[in-house]
């Protein structure tokens, strides 16, 4: 990122931070997170710098506050460092903010060398509050997080062991074996068994 880059994203954050502040958000190093009960929401700007230009997106994520502690216990974290914000590839659902826009699209925002920002600061400020803001509000609890989970399938590890954790821990249980032998079928989920077995999970479903 050349030094103009840097300037010109170093101001947008600046711009934005008084709106996240406003909703509870603290800046993380690159990244902005909210504390909602147990839970977190997590707004991160991502950049993607080019010759003459920034290229700049926002990525939108919650996350449930015992899972996170889960999975950072399973990795043998002591445990002072299972609690805390999380990182935003910690979190269970992640969305980038374009496919919450109604052309439900990627969405990079250009911002050319020496460009006057007001104009892309005020569609980000539009868009953090007519899309991020609902969206996060809308996958907050735990039980808003398993129900998009079930929508989403497991089509990769990650996501299906945390739907199996929150199905464990807020229910349905009944659901457990059919999720549980497919997402074992699937990806094996050898990494999580040790888990689940601290969790007293019926793994012989």
């Amino acid at each position: 990122m050349n030094v103009q880059a840097k300037a010109d994203y170093k101001e947008i954050l600046q711009a934005m931070s008084p709106l996240l502040k406003n909703h509870g958000f603290k800046k993380k190093g690159e990244y902005f997170a909210k504390a909602v009960e147990h839970n977190f929401q997590v707004i991160c700007f991502k950049t993607c710098p080019r010759i003459d230009e920034l290229l700049l997106t926002i990525d939108v994520a919650t996350c449930s506050g015992a899972v996170l502690s889960l999975f950072r216990a399973a990795k043998g974290l002591p445990q002072s460092r299972t609690v805390g914000f999380p990182a935003i590839q910690e979190c269970q659902i992640r969305q980038r903010i374009g496919h919450l826009m109604p052309e439900h699209k990627d969405k990079w925002w250009e911002v050319p060398d020496g460009a006057d920002l007001t104009a892309i600061e005020e569609e980000l400020f539009y868009s953090l509050v007519q899309y991020a803001f609902p969206f996060l509000e809308k996958h907050i609890s735990d039980v808003q997080i398993r129900d998009y989970l079930l929508t989403q399938g497991t089509n990769a590890p990650i996501p299906a062991a945390n739907l199996i954790v929150l199905l464990n821990t807020v229910g349905p249980t009944d659901k457990l074996p059919a999720v549980l032998n497919e997402a074992r079928k699937n990806w094996g989920l050898s990494a999580y068994i040790q888990m689940f077995d601290d969790m007293q999970l019926n793994t012989s479903a």
